[in-house]
């Protein structure tokens, strides 16, 4: 059986094609497009499984506008962002090595945290272990209360012992 060649503009109203089609022109449809079958571009570098619904693509996905999604977000890869991410529930690094809890903002870590800049805080600093200023400058152990300095203390109120005073040196 042969082929049927059309040039020009031809109106159908409807085409039933139970073999393969091929366009090798611009395919235009005004109307839906239901595919029944698996989608592909270029054989693999786009493909939609009609079973499944997933979507593979092999290029880069660039979007303008906002994008919602109703499950997940996988990556496997590093990801860049130069906007906010504004986040509704909490917030986690590898399970549990930093956490934020979206409901009051607590802040934990797994891991040491290094701060390079200034520290502001308007509570209560409270340290479970011991305190160590630059090493050994300044301590507090946590467990007896002891208080150690290597250098001067210089205080301009009054000071008051509730105990022994015990210098040793100069007075």
């Amino acid at each position: 059986s042969g082929g049927i060649n059309l040039t020009g503009a031809t109106n159908l109203s409807s085409l039933d094609v139970s073999g393969n089609a091929r366009v090798r022109g611009i395919l235009d449809v005004s109307g839906n497009a239901n595919v029944d079958g698996n989608f592909a571009v270029r054989n693999s570098k786009f493909t939609v499984n009609s079973i499944s619904g997933n979507v593979s693509a092999t290029g880069t996905m660039d979007v303008t506008g906002a994008t919602r999604l109703a499950s997940s977000l996988d990556v496997s890869g590093n990801t860049n962002m130069t906007g906010t991410v504004n986040s509704g529930g909490n917030f986690s690094v590898n399970t549990n090595k930093f956490n934020v809890i979206s409901t009051n903002g607590n802040v934990s870590t797994a891991g040491t945290m290094d701060i390079s800049g200034n520290t502001n805080m308007t509570g209560t600093l409270d340290v479970n272990g011991n305190l160590a200023v630059r090493n050994s400058k300044f301590t507090v152990n946590a467990t007896s209360g002891n208080v150690s300095a290597t250098g001067s203390m210089d205080v301009t109120g009054a000071t008051r012992l509730a105990s022994t005073l015990d210098v040793s040196g100069s007075t």
